[in-house]
């Protein structure tokens, strides 16, 4: 289900997470590259078995959700040809999120392989969705044009003998990255309500960046907030989650 406005609910998960310096919980362990002009993305699988052409194989189909090069919400639905790289269709400029859609007769029932999505051009890892994982696992999204971003509460979790450091960032169109709250985690899940909420504007940039303390640890974390639409006519769909 789509709509132009309505709550957004992100989460993101970093397997792998190091003491050196804050990355982004994100699940391709590789800070984003943010980009400027629009490009087209290079799907592929890390496994033969994600083939819409092998009936008996794993994902067949997977959809993609992110701004096109007028900061307005897309989606584009890719047909995967497992190690074969498919170049989508439409130009991005960011995506948000992306999960399978389609299967084959495969007992496993989701991705086989991790399945990244590659900047066509500039080659940066844009997104990933992890084996057996069936979606993307990103604490980061991007607020379309002509819409405000209010966000009610931010999530942060980390396994038993582990601590971290997380931060919740937003950045607003062409300015520098703000660090809106920070927590100190030990074996244990925080939420941070924002009390009135955090708004952010259109082209607004928001993600999760942690640093663990004593050793490398999984960190998982996410964002919960309403998307209002501020254009006063018909527009471009926005996922709901």
């Amino acid at each position: 289900m789509t709509k132009a406005a309505g709550f957004i609910d992100k989460f993101g998960e970093d397997p792998s997470v190091g003491t050196s310096s804050f990355v982004d919980i994100r699940g391709g362990n590789i800070n984003k590259v943010y980009l400027t002009t629009a490009e087209t993305m290079t799907i592929v699988s890390g496994n033969a078995l994600d083939d819409a052409g092998n009936s008996a194989g794993n994902a067949h189909k997977m959809m993609i959700q992110g701004l096109d090069s007028n900061w307005d919400y897309q989606e584009e639905e890719v047909t995967l040809d497992g190690t074969t790289p498919i170049i989508t269709t439409s130009m991005w400029l960011r995506v948000n999120r992306m999960f399978i859609t389609d299967i084959g007769t495969a007992i496993e029932g989701t991705n086989k392989g991790d399945i990244t999505c590659t900047q066509t051009t500039s080659s940066n890892l844009e997104c990933e969705i992890l084996a057996d994982e069936g979606q993307s696992f990103d604490a980061e999204w991007t607020v379309p044009r002509n819409r405000v971003f209010k966000i009610y509460y931010f999530w942060a979790n980390i396994g038993k003998n582990d601590d971290a450091i997380i931060r919740f960032e937003t950045r607003e169109f062409e300015k520098a990255w703000r660090t809106r709250t920070e927590v100190k985690i030990y074996q244990a899940e925080i939420k941070h309500d924002f009390g009135h909420s955090v708004t952010v504007n259109e082209k607004a940039d928001i993600k999760v960046v942690g640093k663990s303390v004593t050793s490398t640890s999984a960190i998982s974390a996410g964002f919960f907030g309403e998307l209002i639409d501020t254009s006063g006519s018909p527009s471009p769909n926005t996922p709901q989650s």
